[in-house]
């Protein structure tokens, strides 16, 4: 429920500041572990 109505309004949700920053991290490190896992897998391509 609460997603469907976050997409709904078109107005966007303004969070705290300690959470976007919170949010923000999160979303780097998740990211800096994707590009990990992508260059381990190109690796092991290349050994076989």
């Amino acid at each position: 429920m609460l997603k469907i109505s976050l997409k709904q309004s078109e107005q966007p949700v303004v969070l705290p500041k300690h959470i976007q920053c919170a949010v923000m991290k999160m979303q780097q490190t998740i990211l800096r572990v994707q590009r990990q896992n992508h260059l381990c897998l190109l690796r092991t391509d290349y050994l076989e």
